[in-house]
């Protein structure tokens, strides 16, 4: 078996589900929290990226319905984390 055949395959998934590998990177960061709200902000400084661009992505994983977000408490802070959805799609799709 071809050693690149496991990555294009896992390629090939995130295409079907119009998922970038960026989105994936965002989807696996926030898995790993455990369900916790994470601050936009946190993404922002772990990715190294714009305000923008994290939000475009964020804003792509609502659209799959992937991502709740809200208000942190005094509403300074947008606060997100992946929903049940999320966590099927990556059970599902990827035996995660």
């Amino acid at each position: 078996m071809n050693k690149y055949l496991e990555s294009e395959l896992m390629f090939d998934k995130l295409r079907r589900h119009e998922i970038t590998v960026s989105q994936m990177l965002l989807i696996l960061f926030l898995a790993m929290k455990d369900n916790e709200w994470i601050k936009m902000k946190d993404l922002i400084e772990q990715y190294n990226q714009t305000q923008p661009t994290v939000s475009k992505m964020v804003k792509r994983l609502k659209k799959h319905d992937f991502i709740e977000t809200k208000k942190d408490v005094d509403s300074r802070f947008v606060l997100l984390r992946l929903n049940k959805r999320a966590y099927i799609f990556l059970d599902t799709t990827f035996n995660i």
